[in-house]
């Protein structure tokens, strides 16, 4: 994790396309909650229409 927040820092900006729906996020071995604070967005991605929509959303908001 420090490693992560170390790359955040350096970065314009994060985006993680996440294939766990957010429910599960912070259960079982997810440690998407302690990343998610160090992204600048992070989208629930696991089918080709929903990676469609993470990318508009995405270059919408920082394109």
């Amino acid at each position: 994790l420090d490693i992560f927040a170390e790359l955040a820092e350096r970065s314009k900006r994060l985006v993680w396309l996440c294939p766990e729906p957010p429910a599960r996020w912070g259960t079982g071995d997810s440690c998407m909650l302690q990343y998610r604070p160090h992204c600048t967005h992070v989208s629930h991605c696991a089918s080709a229409v929903e990676l469609e929509r993470a990318i508009d959303e995405a270059l919408a908001a920082y394109g």
